[in-house]
């Protein structure tokens, strides 16, 4: 879980400073490398879905905080965009959990999205997981 904060840090740096498409593209490149090494191995499908599920279960137990995993899930789509033009779960039903807490839906923002939204998107996903 350290070298997901890590990436979650990375990302942060890394959108201070980048904004176009092709930052963007190459940063996917970097992380998927950065995995890579990691890992010990090719960041395939399956292994997107591995991480997918450990931020998602984080999340959950309150082990990391939203902005953490949000950040750690949306280094990881530029990857899985690279990968498929599928958008299977259990990867995409995460990376929308964590999307649908980044915006407000009330134009004054008294909404709260990470509490109406991605809280129990993640209750949901998680209660469908295998033990």
């Amino acid at each position: 879980m350290n070298q997901l904060l890590v990436l979650s840090n990375t990302f942060e740096t890394y959108s201070l400073h980048h904004k176009d498409h092709k930052s963007w593209l190459e940063f996917g490149e970097h992380v998927e490398t950065t995995l890579e090494h990691w890992y010990g191995r090719a960041v395939d499908i399956e292994a997107l879905h591995e991480i997918a599920i450990t931020v998602a279960k984080n999340y959950h137990d309150q082990s990391i905080n939203y902005d953490t995993a949000d950040r750690i899930m949306n280094c990881l789509w530029p990857i899985f965009l690279a990968k498929t033009t599928d958008l299977p779960p259990p990867f995409w039903d995460i990376f929308q959990a964590f999307d649908a807490g980044e915006f407000h839906r009330n134009a004054d923002k008294s909404d709260d999205p990470v509490k109406e939204y991605t809280d129990p998107m993640i209750t949901q996903i998680i209660a469908r997981m295998p033990e």
